[in-house]
């Protein structure tokens, strides 16, 4: 079974906060390094290469989910949204089945 996890939108601090943020060092804290638009395939419910292992902890429970036949009645079958679980800087995804 094969899903398509897409990128919908990233944030940063001042979207979710209101002010820039800094790591101790100085360091500004900026987006997340994925892209709006870029697309991953997971393969039998693995996790894609390159991905953050943050955001597909975040994901897997929607893909588990599928494989067993469940649904979110909100969205169309086989399609979810789900973001990730940084408080700073988080993304948006989509999720979606791919039909073999």
């Amino acid at each position: 079974m094969k899903f398509k996890i897409t990128v919908v939108k990233r944030f940063e601090p001042k979207d979710v906060i209101g002010r820039d943020f800094y790591l101790p060092s100085g360091k500004k804290i900026v987006k997340c390094d994925l892209k709006e638009g870029e697309s991953f395939i997971s393969i039998d419910g693995n996790i894609p290469e390159g991905f953050c292992n943050a955001a597909w902890a975040a994901i897997y429970p929607s893909i588990k989910m599928f494989r067993f036949g469940g649904n979110y009645p909100a969205f169309e079958p086989g399609t979810a949204y789900t973001t990730c679980p940084d408080g700073i800087r988080p993304v948006s995804f989509k999720l979606e089945k791919i039909e073999n």
